[in-house]
Parts: C-alpha cells; sequence; structure tokens
C-alpha cells in the first residue's frame, strides 16, 4: 500500500508534510515572479533603428554631427551609432497682424534628423536602448556625443 494506517508515503514521509513542502515552494516561485527573478526568459537581445529630430539648433551643432558618431545618454548607456543625417532649415510660428499663424523659415536655425541604429533588450513589448532607456515615439531624450550635446525627439522606429 503507498499510504499507512499513519497517514505516511511509503511508510516514511506524511502527506501532510508534502503539503506544505509544496505550498514553501510555490511561494518561492510566486516571489521569483514577482520579484522580476524571470525577467531574462522574457527579454530579447536585439537592434533597432530609430529617427530623431533635433529641432531649432545652430548649424556649428549639425556639422558636429556625424555618420558613426556613437551617441550615449550622459550617464554611460549607448543610445546607438549615427547611421545617416539630414539637415532642413527650422521653421517657427509667426503671428500675423490679422491674428493668423503661419509657419516661416528661421534662418538662423536648423533642424537635424538622426537615423540612428542601438542596441538593447526588448521586454513586453517595450525595447530598451543599452538595456534601461526605453524607445518610444515622441519621447524626448538627451543625447551626448563626443563633440555636441542636445535633445531630441525620437519621431519614428524603423525597426
Amino acid at each position: 500500500m503507498i499510504i499507512d494506517k499513519q497517514g505516511k508515503l511509503f511508510g516514511k514521509i506524511s502527506v501532510v508534510d508534502i503539503f506544505i513542502i509544496a505550498v514553501i515552494i510555490a511561494a518561492i516561485v510566486m516571489l521569483g515572479v514577482k520579484l522580476g527573478g524571470l525577467e531574462n526568459f522574457r527579454t530579447a537581445q536585439g537592434e533597432k533603428t530609430y529617427v530623431v529630430k533635433v529641432e531649432g539648433v545652430k548649424q556649428i551643432v549639425a556639422d558636429a554631427i556625424k555618420k558613426g558618431d556613437s551617441l550615449g545618454d550622459g550617464k554611460g548607456v549607448s543610445l546607438g551609432v549615427v547611421q545617416g543625417k539630414e539637415v532642413k532649415t527650422a521653421r517657427v510660428i509667426k503671428q500675423k497682424e490679422n491674428g493668423q499663424y503661419i509657419s516661416v523659415e528661421n534662418p538662423n536655425r536648423v533642424d537635424v534628423y538622426l537615423t540612428i541604429k542601438g542596441k538593447g533588450k526588448e521586454n513586453n513589448g517595450t525595447f530598451y536602448l543599452g538595456g534601461s532607456v526605453s524607445l518610444l515615439v515622441g519621447t524626448v531624450r538627451y543625447f551626448v556625443d563626443s563633440a555636441v550635446n542636445f535633445q531630441g525627439s525620437i519621431m519614428q522606429i524603423i525597426g
């Protein structure tokens, strides 16, 4: 017989003891999941290419950013490498005498569109550059280059 008259399995372990051990193991597993211990199983390494718009900067800033430059966040996290750059004359909104608003060129400033390829991890549908900085369209990020520092808005995630 598997369980004897004293409730012991194979005459050695109590059924109550097995139940208590199972509850303890389940509690440890739940705690591990709650604290993110299984995070690595849901995380995938990869690369993403994205476009950043740097608005209204002086031409000297645009000239300092070069293809192949490594960009960081100023805190040691790599945000990627510049793959391409497009410079356009910046536009500003002006109000006419009649109260109408119009977009006009700002001859002293430029907008810079940077295509950047960054490495990171994807977790639950969000990509994290350098494993910690989220890559989300519309987010404004601070970028540090070897020559200049600037802020830019993430406009598009290409893939």
